[in-house]
């Protein structure tokens, strides 16, 4: 029955995740979603960063 559920479970994360990974992959070839993460990421670094 443990078998049969994780079948399942694993066809329908594989049938909704690739069309996410399709959307994400075209998400980061566009430059201004790269720029927003990229400050995005610069500002949690600096706050980690930052002694407290």
């Amino acid at each position: 029955m443990l078998l049969i559920g994780l079948v399942v479970l694993g066809f329908f994360v594989t049938l909704i995740g690739w069309p996410i990974l399709l959307v994400l992959g075209f998400l980061a070839f566009n430059p201004k979603t790269r720029a927003g993460l990229r400050t995005a990421g610069a500002t949690w670094l600096t706050a980690i960063d930052r002694p407290q």
